[in-house]
């Protein structure tokens, strides 16, 4: 009869802590609406939010909507200047300009989605461990990252594919390892704030599952921080994937991607221009339209960090 007791208990503990749960879960809806308000009042980040858009739309109909082969060599047409049949020119190889642009914008969104997925899958999990057990998985989690800090972020991609070999794919790999410390750290912040709130010792008090408080109650409070982080890495994930293949330590010719169109046009920088100058205007707008989005995000999701 006490264990009966006991477990209806329990039971109408957990219930209420659900109910609770449901109630925090109605408050945050009510808050993403606010936050999407105050998104829409933010002109960069509109700005960036169309521009992100347009690049998407870009990548999705580049194949139908490029007027010419990207990797197709014409040996009687090579370094073109822009004209009406080749808006952006030609390369010293022939192929053009415009299509290799229009084909790699896909190319770059990929690194820059891809590359922060590697790190969220490995930087998720070590920060929530780390910030909810602490002590010695905390001291080796930190000290782990601490040595991976030690070392700049693109030395440290560079070092990487020199081990695993060059490559678009191993790119990704790199720079995404590379970038796990930034995402451990911040999560392992947020959960360390977080767990010492009243639901979660609630929840631990009635004897949910360490999983279950994981997955219901602190994962749900640290997603804030976790999308602006994203938002902006995704950025700089594209920035610094052009730059390892500018050095030629990422894709691969002919691949169309938008660091090497910039190395490739180097030596032709005083007698063709438009070789590096379009892919570089290419990367600039990429990354100013995430920087924007990122900083609005930042200010919605949290007006404390607003500047007046």
């Amino acid at each position: 009869m006490t264990e009966k007791r006991e477990k209806m208990t329990t039971e109408t503990s957990q219930d209420t802590l659900d109910f609770a749960a449901y109630g925090m879960r109605k408050e945050t809806q009510s808050q993403t609406r606010m936050v999407f308000r105050q998104l829409l009042r933010n002109k960069g980040a509109i700005a960036g939010a169309i521009i992100l858009m347009i690049l998407i739309a870009i990548a999705i109909l580049a194949p139908h909507i490029r007027p010419h082969d990207p990797v197709e060599i014409g040996i009687d047409r090579p370094l073109l200047p822009p004209n009406s049949t080749y808006l952006m020119g030609t390369d010293n190889f022939g192929r053009d300009v415009l299509s290799r642009v229009l084909s790699g914008t896909h190319i770059s969104l990929e690194i820059g989605i891809i590359t922060n997925c590697v790190a969220l899958a490995f930087g998720l999990p070590l920060g929530l461990l780390s910030g909810y057990f602490g002590k010695k998985l905390d001291s080796l989690v930190v000290g782990m990252m601490d040595i991976m800090l030690a070392f700049p972020g693109i030395l440290l991609a560079m070092a990487i594919v020199v081990v695993i070999g060059k490559g678009l794919f191993q790119t990704m790999l790199a720079i995404g390892i590379s970038w796990v410390p930034a995402y451990t750290r911040l999560v392992r912040g947020t959960v360390i704030s977080v767990k010492e709130n009243v639901y979660v010792e609630a929840a631990r008090t009635i004897g949910c599952s360490t999983s279950r408080i994981l997955r219901r109650h602190v994962l749900p409070n640290i997603m804030a921080p976790l999308i602006v982080l994203l938002t902006l890495d995704i950025g700089w994930a594209i920035l610094t994937g052009a730059a390892l293949s500018f050095l030629g330590l990422g894709a691969q010719r002919p691949t169309p991607e938008w660091g090497m169109m910039v190395n490739e046009g180097r030596e032709f920088m005083r007698i063709a221009w438009w070789i590096t100058l379009f892919p570089g205007l290419a990367i600039m707008v990429t990354v100013l339209s995430m920087n924007l989005l990122g900083d609005g995000l930042r200010d919605a999701l949290d007006p404390k960090m607003k500047i007046d």
